[in-house]
């Protein structure tokens, strides 16, 4: 007999569960031939990476948004129309898999995952000649739809309850065999504990704590083992970290409480669960199959829907007993003998030599309770605030070009902490935050936000904390503290606050004066926990290339984290000054991490310098020190020139007067002639500007069409995103809020005004067309946006050539003036260069 074991690579227990079938087949029948194959090896790279990462990522970063993906796909209607979308889609990896069936020729198929069947259908479907049996075997105690399909011949599942359930959905019961999960050999006949001990250096009179996390090295880990650290009594600890190298790398570089043993991806999963007291993992079946067969105590984060923990804990029982007219189909032996298995343990605790281990592990889960509670409230994040990170994020994208995030490494992975941020971008500086960093932010904003019902609803369930400030209503005084309560629940949770201590935003680069509510927060919640609760302060640096600019670049720099605790000596005496020095700090910090010009008279000097000189500086490599990103680079170098100013200004005040008096002359020059700086450096001649002008003319013919069909569709939104701008920024602040309304009304326009043309389109041509229309818009849009700036482009430099051509005296005499401010910024720089060189943060 010919055997075929397909799977799919999407999480370890697909792969395991067909290893352990092929293993077992081979001990049963040696003769038959048998292959294992993954079927994303027909699929393309970027499919594949696609498929198993979508994975990962959700499940480690959104559990409730996975949960709600799994609810609604749980049905035989949307699982089949799923299959027909796959369907419309055009498959050369199907033809490849019907390629490989025909070379191999199969008696039967064995699927450890739901994706082979929906090919393996297909073909059944297609093909006139005889095609192989199909297994369907479920890795899950919950059976999804999606495991069904008409071509399955045998459904092996993990229980009855799972059978009963396939039944009721519609699966012949003839066709549905209780099998059991597959497990390897190895479990059933675990090798002695003592001996794997010793291997592994570890001690034999403490219990042993195995924390999984799957073969990609998922779920809150470092939050499961921080949590730990709070428990009183002794015990030690092993963390497989699976093929997860940075979860591996971080967590063997800390220190912990109780003795931890990191490893990477094991091989030998079934010696560490014989050494192991206590298992803490997500509730795969490839892992409570395993546990229970050892009658391991297995406490189950919920991570993931419909695995373990939805067969075995005790309100799986409770319903066994309550629902009489099922107990007969629910009545699972499985349980019986893990039920049996416990009691038998428990009987035995009070003699023999493991009775003082037993009782140790006792009050050990007892302590442990208290801890796993506190874990919960640190590593789940709702649905909808991931919901809402992935839309603000994936409308980042579309409306900055870049956004460039520099040291996001110095944030804290778990525990407290604060940051700190200058307020350069109204809303949308909350936004990049909240998106450049791998954990929940729970921002404080405005009251007047919580206004609006519908957005007070979103923002009370993703974090954000409504604080009334004295503008706001002139009882604000007495509901700031509830603010402040507010926060110190979050912060004693262990989760992380975002707020910026200016209060204000502005249109200006330059940092405003930083309140103390920063550091009264800090220092009043530390002073409460008498200095251990580990609080630390993380300064944050926004800059904006043109804030109010579609298409603009952004820079999150995050510095050296604060510890609060460190400025708690003197609090109850000198409690002002300890505030005043803690924000003294803050202040310094954020400064260091964005462009702060100390005087606002200097900022037009500053500016045209850099126009003048920035391209010099960057060839000569003055400023970086080590690999950054251009972001990073055009601010150091700014940095550079602005401290430059500042010295110029403060040691020689009549040098920088004339200088910013000639600098002045030149600029007002170009604006009469309307030139720009650059093109007055780099003007071509008339040959080169007929050249350009050809090339453009054909690319810009060209590119009309795509061009015309993307306009076609964004034009009435931005025209509304352009309306908003003007209606409801503020002045004085229109810069700063430009990118916040863009944003928020962009999301609603965009989606509304494409989902109308998508259903038009769907409505007359059907799915496979509308899929591939709606794919189309949001491509089609950047390039419309991309080709009228190109073409704005080329009319300036047309404009700035024929002004140059006409006028060649002016002209001449104004790239005079431009050498003779570079020779006096070259002079200068040669000789204040070494006082004012700035570092990288």
């Amino acid at each position: 007999m010919r055997v075929l074991i397909a799977t799919v690579t999407a999480g370890g227990g697909h792969l395991a569960a067909a290893a352990a079938l092929h293993e077992a087949w081979q001990v049963s029948r040696p003769n038959d031939v048998i292959e294992r194959l993954d079927v994303l090896t027909f699929f393309s790279p970027l499919h594949r990476k696609m498929h198993s990462n979508g994975y990962v990522q959700l499940v480690e970063h959104a559990p409730e948004l996975w949960g709600l993906l799994f609810k609604t796909t749980d049905n035989l209607k949307t699982a089949r129309l799923l299959n027909r979308l796959k369907r419309a889609i055009p498959g050369s990896s199907r033809l490849r898999f019907k390629r490989y069936l025909r070379k191999f020729s199969p008696d039967i198929v064995l699927c450890t995952h739901y994706m082979p069947l929906e090919i393996l259908g297909r073909l059944r479907r297609d093909a006139k000649s005889p095609q192989p049996a199909v297994v369907s075997v479920v890795t899950d105690f919950e059976a999804h739809a999606l495991w069904m399909d008409p071509c399955v011949d045998l459904y092996c599942v993990a229980a009855e309850e799972t059978g009963v359930r396939l039944v009721a959905r519609g699966a012949p019961a003839e066709s549905v065999l209780a099998t059991g999960i597959p497990v390897s050999t190895r479990f059933s006949s675990p090798p002695a504990p003592a001996r794997v001990r010793k291997a592994m250096g570890l001690r034999d009179d403490l219990p042993t704590l195995l924390v999984l996390s799957g073969g990609f090295g998922m779920g809150p880990v470092q939050e499961i083992v921080a949590a730990l650290d709070k428990v009183t009594k002794p015990f030690q600890t092993v963390v497989v970290a699976g093929r997860n190298e940075d979860l591996r790398r971080e967590l063997a570089t800390q220190d912990r409480k109780h003795p931890t043993h990191v490893l990477g991806f094991v091989s030998n999963m079934h010696e560490l669960m014989s050494i192991a007291d206590l298992v803490i993992s997500k509730p795969g079946g490839l892992t409570c199959g395993p546990c229970h067969g050892q009658t391991l105590v297995h406490p189950e984060p919920d991570s993931r829907a419909g695995s373990g923990q939805q067969r075995f804990p005790p309100r799986t029982r409770r319903r066994c007993q309550g629902e009489s007219r099922r107990r007969p189909a629910l009545q699972d032996p499985t349980i019986a003998r893990v039920e049996e298995a416990r009691r038998h343990g428990e009987g035995n605790a009070g003699s023999g030599p493991a009775a003082g281990r037993l009782r140790h592990l006792r009050r050990l889960l007892r302590t442990f309770r208290g801890a796993r509670d506190t874990l919960t409230v640190n590593a789940r994040f709702t649905g909808l605030y991931w919901f809402m990170r992935w839309l603000v994020g994936l409308a980042l994208g579309f409306y900055f070009r870049r956004i460039d995030r520099f040291n996001a490494d110095r944030v804290p992975h778990a525990g407290p902490v604060l940051f700190t941020s200058n307020h350069p971008g109204s809303l949308t500086d909350s936004f990049v935050i909240g998106a450049s960093v791998p954990r929940k932010v729970n921002f404080v904003a405005t009251v007047q936000l919580f206004r609006i019902p519908p957005l007070r609803w979103i923002l009370s369930r993703c974090g954000v904390i409504p604080i009334n400030r004295v503008r706001d209503n002139a009882r604000a005084m007495r509901t700031v503290a509830d603010t402040f309560e507010a926060c110190f629940r979050v912060l004693e949770r262990g989760e992380a606050i975002g707020i910026f201590p200016e209060g204000i935003t502005y249109d200006d680069s330059r940092l405003k004066e930083v309140k103390t509510g920063a550091a009264r927060m800090a220092l009043e919640i530390e002073q409460r926990h008498g200095g251990k609760l580990g609080l630390q302060i993380v300064p944050v640096g926004l800059t904006y290339s043109a804030k109010e600019r579609y298409r603009s670049d952004v820079l999150a720099s995050f510095g050296e984290p604060i510890r609060a605790g460190d400025f708690l000596e003197g609090y109850e005496d000198r409690r002002k000054e300890c505030i005043q020095r803690l924000t003294a700090e803050i202040e310094k910090r954020i400064q260091s991490l964005i462009l702060h010009i100390p005087e606002l008279e200097q900022t037009r000097v500053v500016e045209g310098v850099k126009r003048l000189y920035f391209d010099r500086l960057v060839i000569a490599n003055r400023i970086p020190r080590e690999a950054v990103s251009p972001a990073m680079e055009e601010l150091l170098i700014t940095r550079q020139i602005s401290a430059a100013v500042d010295h110029v200004y403060r040691t020689q005040p009549e040098r920088a007067a004339a200088f910013a008096a000639r600098l002045d002359f030149y600029e007002r020059r170009l604006a009469r002639l309307q030139l720009s700086d650059e093109w007055l450096a780099r003007a071509p001649g008339r040959r080169d500007l007929v050249a350009r002008s050809i090339g453009s003319a054909l690319l810009a013919l060209l590119g009309a069409p795509v061009a015309l069909y993307g306009w076609a569709h964004r034009l009435l939104p931005y025209m509304l995103i352009a309306w908003a701008k003007e209606k409801f920024a503020e002045p004085g602040r229109r810069k700063a809020q430009a990118a916040t309304t863009a944003i928020l009304v962009g999301i609603t326009a965009f989606t509304f005004w494409y989902a109308v043309f998508v259903a038009i389109v769907h409505s007359l041509f059907g799915w496979p067309v509308s899929l591939w229309y709606a794919l189309s818009l949001p491509p089609a849009g950047l390039l419309a946006h991309y080709y009228l700036r190109e073409l704005r482009r080329l009319a300036e430099g047309v404009r700035n050539t024929l002004v140059l051509l006409r006028a060649p005296i002016a002209a001449r005499r104004l790239l005079a003036l431009r050498n003779q401010l570079i020779s006096e910024i070259q002079q200068a720089h040669a000789e204040i260069a070494p006082e004012t060189t700035n570092r990288a943060p």
